[in-house]
């Protein structure tokens, strides 16, 4: 797999007051205010902040509907890029979905009065050096989102997934949320759910 570029230091993308305390939004869910020593400290926790904030409820599900609708316009993956012909519309399709996270993340850099650009891949360069934090359907995408072939591949599983979902989860289910529903399609450490036929395996799914 290819390495993420590290991008710029940190400290040039945040511009926080050196020598304050940075409330830090784990991304176990649990929250903490760490006393913060350096600029490059402050933008470490930032970083993780914005990892916390995109896994905001509302953003999630917006997440999750889109990527629903949308994924049904490709092809099921596993499937080989190589030689073949990109339409227009995937093209758009990444650059629609990108921007679901650049507007997410703005709105976090707008509520703590930050400025600074590359701050998406700069997550993303945070995330792979952090091996304590697991990846889950946020992250997953926000990782797909960095580059257009990965993106690409990733709406194929989530293709594959939603037809999973409708197939076995729809005919065994009396009511299913809609909500639960769209993001079982995001879920990847699912495995290979297309593979699943028995409904004692369904029930573990949420």
């Amino acid at each position: 797999s290819s390495q993420l570029p590290a991008g710029p230091p940190m400290a040039s993308i945040w511009e926080p007051n050196p020598g304050t305390n940075v409330p830090v939004s784990g991304l176990d869910g649990q929250d903490d205010v760490a006393p913060v020593v350096g600029p490059q400290d402050q933008g470490a926790a930032h970083l993780r902040n914005l990892l916390a904030w995109l896994r905001e409820e509302d953003f999630v599900n917006a997440l999750a509907e889109w990527s629903w609708d949308r994924c049904m316009d490709f092809p099921r993956s596993p499937v080989s890029h190589i030689g073949m012909e990109h339409s227009h519309s995937f093209m758009e399709a990444h650059k629609e979905y990108r921007e679901l996270f650049e507007e997410q993340a703005q709105r976090y850099l707008l509520q703590h009065s930050l400025e600074g650009e590359d701050f998406l891949a700069l997550a993303v360069a945070y995330l792979g050096s952090q091996s304590s934090v697991a990846a889950d359907e946020v992250l997953d995408g926000l990782i797909a989102s960095e580059c257009y072939l990965r993106f690409f591949q990733y709406m194929g599983d989530v293709r594959r997934r939603r037809e999973w979902a409708e197939r076995a989860l729809c005919g065994s289910c009396d009511e299913i949320e809609w909500s639960k529903l769209i993001r079982i399609a995001l879920k990847s450490h699912l495995g290979d759910v297309t593979e699943v036929t028995d409904e004692s395996e369904i029930e573990f799914i949420e």
